[in-house]
């Protein structure tokens, strides 16, 4: 799965902004509980954020005239927009409608959505750079592989695997010479084996019978 990134930046009405960044603070001090927007219900997102920036000079660089929009997500921008109205359609007017041009359309107007979606898309600009934790993985691939992770430190952690943990943790560098070597190739084959009987387990005690 491709992670795209998705820039836009509008212009704050002067008699908005407070407001605005009041929405904001509540937003982000109540992530999982606003009533406005949850990222966390937006399940393509790996990353977003919404933060009010000044302009592109040193003059007023902290003038929060503007309001900067930011993410990087699963599929094309204009899907994950889609996504964005259909899950927070009142989060995205009450932020959106703070800035300067947005259509005189309110909930639940049926053409809420459409000019929304056309204010958005006018506004984005071009991302030159963003950072991916995981290339070519989409959210849902991550959190399995996080999950499954998670529940194999879990049962490594288990008493009865303390012997081979503490073996691998110790055997020694491999040293010149051909006993030596002949020597440390048991060992490791016979790590080996046990290695696949904890994987088996593992894969038992997560799967079932």
């Amino acid at each position: 799965m491709k992670q795209n990134p998705l820039t836009v930046i509008a212009n704050i009405k002067p008699a908005e902004k407070q407001e605005l960044e009041n929405l904001l603070n509540c937003i982000g001090q109540n992530q999982e509980t606003n009533e406005y927007l949850r990222f966390s219900e937006i399940k393509t997102t790996h990353f977003a954020r919404f933060a009010m920036i000044g302009g592109g000079n040193l003059a007023d660089r902290d003038a929060k005239n503007r309001l900067l929009f930011t993410s990087n997500h699963d599929g094309p921008p204009e899907a994950y927009i889609d996504l964005l109205l259909s899950k927070a359609g009142r989060g995205m007017e009450a932020i959106w409608s703070k800035c300067e041009g947005y259509p005189d359309v309110k909930l639940p107007s049926t053409h809420h959505r459409q000019e929304c979606k056309e204010f958005i898309k006018a506004h984005m600009v071009k991302t030159q750079a963003f950072y991916q934790g995981y290339p070519g993985y989409s959210v849902r691939e991550v959190e399995s592989y996080l999950g499954c992770r998670q529940q194999l430190e879990e049962f490594l952690n288990l008493e009865e695997f303390e012997p081979l943990l503490g073996a691998l943790a110790h055997l020694p560098p491999p040293q010149p010479g051909l006993l030596s070597g002949i020597g440390q190739l048991v060992a490791n084959l016979r790590l080996k084996e046990k290695a696949i009987e904890v994987v088996f387990a593992f894969l038992e005690h997560v799967l079932g019978p």
